[in-house]
């Protein structure tokens, strides 16, 4: 029972989309109903420490990765999060679980590593909000069932393996960069 001014916690706060209803008593102690509240709980598609596929040999992979259905078997696998950052300072960075290689002479670094991740969408058409967190040292561009979705730092265009960012990042890769998907762009199941 909460009183006028009260707020109150529901718990266990189950993923998904939920209606509230409530009834309320007058100072006359008659009841009547509130309006019904919907409300949705976030869920995360991606967790933290999840397990991506990477190809971080310098190789020239074209555009047929982004495909959902691209065989990446023969790549690497480690947990998130994944790069090269060195340092924890900043907006939220963190030192990288699964360390990937810039080849063999640290002035003529490969300049694009790729990186791939499945995840299970169930009840796709529910979705109605979608937001993506990124960290970048030094630029990204990030695909979805093979549609480009977010790039940060990186020139128009269709991205070539040689390219590099457009500057430096001064953060260091340690800022978390967020942007608001279309949910129509998820699929049901993997």
């Amino acid at each position: 029972t909460l009183h006028r001014g009260e707020s109150g916690t529901l718990s266990p706060a189950v993923s998904g989309s939920h209606r509230l209803t409530a009834v309320g008593k007058g100072n006359n102690g008659a009841s009547y109903p509130a309006a019904m509240v919907a409300f949705g709980v976030a869920s995360s598609l991606v967790g933290s420490n999840s397990v991506w596929k990477y190809l971080d040999d310098g190789s020239d992979q074209g555009t047929g990765w982004i495909a959902p259905g691209f065989d990446d078997s023969g790549w690497a696998a480690g947990p998130a999060p994944l790069g090269y950052c060195t340092t924890t300072s900043g907006s939220g960075g963190r030192f990288p679980i699964t360390t990937n290689s810039y080849g063999a002479d640290d002035r003529n670094k490969y300049p694009t590593t790729y990186y791939r991740q499945s995840f299970q969408v169930n009840g796709a058409s529910s979705y109605t909000n979608v937001q993506l967190r990124v960290q970048r040292d030094d630029g990204v561009v990030i695909y979805l069932n093979g549609a480009e979705v977010y790039r940060n730092n990186i020139n128009g265009g269709i991205p070539l393996y040689t390219d590099y960012a457009t500057a430096n990042a001064e953060d260091g890769g340690t800022t978390t960069f967020t942007a608001n998907l279309p949910p129509s762009l998820f699929q049901e199941g993997v």
